[in-house]
């Protein structure tokens, strides 16, 4: 994520300081097959909110179940000076073949809100029957106060309703990381999660429900706090299994900054969130900054200074999958895309392998990748998106791309195997120049804390930020179909 001049804490480390017309449509030249994977058309979702918030960030995805057509890209416009000054919809209702920007309204800095001047975080999610649910962190860089607010779309994306605020905060602390989930089995539960950021600078893991398709929200309160009284919680996000057993993806990290690691966790609810249970560790989270490679400038990624992970779950067989940032296979000399499953409801994790193609070959610095994405398709086909360095060259700018790569797990091939992962597909038709990109908390490049990626029956649908020309950052979207042998 990149905002600039916010007060409110995002990364729970660093204080923040702080109509549209139809999209353009931009078709490049598409990939060639890659082993049983074949990329359609590279189309521009976002145009410019305005001359000066010109960089569009931090994309997300979701896809109508009741109209596989009507897909939903979400981001919000940024301003280098003044920081957000809109949370935007790109909607679709042709398969993403076309694109019509929206502004959400009421989260704008135009909006004349007295408390807010700002939205980030946005997180979309359609509920079974077509509802579409909105949550976002919404900040004042005058006063430091926050809060969460959910919007809910009938049509797809087209219009919404006011923001309904699920929490606010005064004085001291901060809330961040919302993340929403409507439960694709009962239009009827939607559940919302985030982190609540204490004065100390710790925080514990909040949440939120509607029980009758968002008409009301109930209130907002803790579903876990860490033991050890000087950590805290962050980058929450609950996914739903087949039986309704909602589990709590988050990454738990020592608040002093003592600890340099911090740890995947999972508490699990069996009633639909009355009570949760005590963690699971998933996973060793390694801290570090990926830096550009032929400069040393920092680059703001999800594995810095709080790791942030995401996490799916196969429809058919409930296996979970998770994804971060890691450097332990390389010693700590580059981050890579580490994977590690669970076969038992979150209850035991494998051990943690890399799954990115990126060619061992080349300087240390160009093996570097970064922000991971992960989604699984109806036949079970796990894909991963990432960027990295591999074209780099000694050119001036740091040339990037991004990546989709894939296991469908069979007899001959478990996920976590390495070799198993061997299908991998370029996204970008170009390397793009990273350098151009936003600079994040006065620190490095920022493309965002996350990016979307989802399946439509066996495709996958992916959207991503990356710079063009003389624009620091838009949001592109490909369609990526999959014929594993």
């Amino acid at each position: 994520m990149h905002i600039s001049n916010r007060t409110i804490s995002d990364r729970l480390v660093f204080a923040l300081t702080a109509g549209l017309s139809l999209l353009l449509s931009m078709r490049m030249a598409v990939p060639a097959v890659a082993d049983g994977l074949k990329a359609g058309p590279l189309i521009q979702v976002s145009s410019n909110f305005s001359p000066s918030a010109n960089a569009e960030v931090e994309p997300n995805v979701a896809i109508n179940p009741t109209n596989r057509k009507n897909i939903v890209a979400s981001w919000f416009a940024d301003d280098p000076a003044n920081g957000s000054e809109a949370i935007v919809v790109g909607v679709s209702f042709d398969g993403g073949k076309k694109w019509r920007n929206v502004v959400v309204p009421g989260l704008s800095m135009s909006a004349g809100s007295a408390a807010f001047d700002g939205s980030v975080n946005e997180w979309p999610s359609f509920a079974p029957n077509g509802d579409l649910f909105l949550l976002c962190l919404r900040f004042s860089g005058v006063t430091g106060e926050s809060a969460i607010v959910v919007c809910k779309s009938q049509d797809g994306g087209l219009t919404w309703s006011p923001p309904t605020n699920l929490v606010d905060t005064v004085g001291g602390g901060g809330v961040d990381k919302p993340t929403i989930t409507a439960d694709p089995w009962n239009s009827k539960n939607v559940y919302a999660v985030w982190d609540y950021i204490n004065p100390d600078g710790t925080a514990d893991s909040w949440f939120a429900r509607s029980i009758n398709g968002g008409r009301t929200w109930e209130r907002a309160r803790q579903m876990y706090a860490p033991a050890i009284a000087t950590n805290g919680t962050t980058d929450e996000q609950i996914i739903i299994l087949r039986d309704g057993t909602l589990l709590n993806f988050f990454t738990e990290f020592d608040a002093t900054g003592l600890q340099s690691d911090a740890q995947l966790s999972v508490i699990r609810s069996t009633n639909r969130g009355e009570t949760w249970s005590a963690p699971v560790r998933a996973a060793t989270l390694p801290t570090f900054f990926a830096t550009d490679p032929d400069t040393g400038q920092l680059i703001v990624n999800s594995g810095c200074l709080t790791p942030f992970t995401r996490v799916a779950v196969n429809p058919r067989s409930g296996h979970l999958y998770a994804v971060w940032e890691d450097n332990r296979f390389s010693d700590g000399q580059y981050g890579e895309i580490a994977f590690a499953a669970s076969v038992d409801g979150g209850r035991t994790w494998s051990t943690p392998i890399p799954v990115n193609k990126t060619p061992n070959d080349i300087p240390p610095g160009d093996r570097q990748a970064i922000y991971p994405t992960v989604a699984v398709a109806a036949d079970g086909t796990i894909a991963v998106t990432y960027y990295d360095f591999r074209f780099n060259d000694t050119k001036p700018g740091c040339a990037t791309d991004y990546w989709l790569v894939t296991c469908h797990p069979d007899n001959a091939r478990d996920p976590i195997d390495p070799g198993s992962w061997r299908n991998e597909i370029r996204l970008t038709s170009r390397p793009f120049d990273l350098e151009k990109a936003p600079i994040g908390f006065g620190i490095g490049y920022d493309l965002g804390d996350y990016f979307g990626l989802v399946s439509d029956g066996n495709d996958f649908m992916a959207v991503w930020s990356m710079s063009h020309e003389a624009d620091p950052c838009s949001v592109y979207f490909r369609r990526i179909i999959t014929d594993e042998d």
